[in-house]
């Protein structure tokens, strides 16, 4: 079995290409295993009246945002059955230490389009990742 971590926003922006880059391995779907993880982002804010909101008393790992649901059904598509999860936490570390745990042979991310200046420069969760990864990871920018 051949295990890929696939973040995803909230959004599921661009994942339809990164799909399509883990559909296009060679193998059989049958034999890859597809976690979609979907990392709540960990914050704490004031309110106006000087109290505290974090992000952990509003995080329910049950509520599955429309760009995981995109992506199941995209990978479906493709004859491949995923996994989803649910976390809360720092986005990049949260990705690492799932991509750990799972022992992910590949982890798979969309890129995001940038202005010219930014087109040199990774997001930050994607740059995160690809300097904290112990195993491959694949950036897949958006078709043009």
């Amino acid at each position: 079995m051949y295990t890929i971590l696939l973040p995803v926003d909230a959004d599921g922006t661009h994942i339809r290409d990164a799909i399509d880059a883990i559909a296009s391995l060679p193998a059989d779907p049958e034999e890859l295993s597809v976690v979609v993880l979907n990392v709540f982002k960990e914050f704490s804010v004031s309110d106006s009246e000087g109290g505290v909101v974090d992000s952990e008393e509003i995080f329910d790992e049950k509520e599955i945002p429309a760009g995981v649901e995109q992506a199941v059904a995209l990978l479906e598509e493709h004859e491949i059955e995923p996994t989803v999860r649910r976390e809360h936490g720092n986005v990049t570390e949260t990705i690492i230490e799932v991509a750990t745990e799972i022992d992910a042979d590949q982890i798979v991310m969309a890129g995001r389009g940038r202005s010219p200046v930014g087109k040199a420069l990774f997001g930050s969760t994607t740059q995160g990742v690809l300097r904290a990864a112990n195993r491959p990871v694949t950036i897949v920018m958006k078709k043009s």
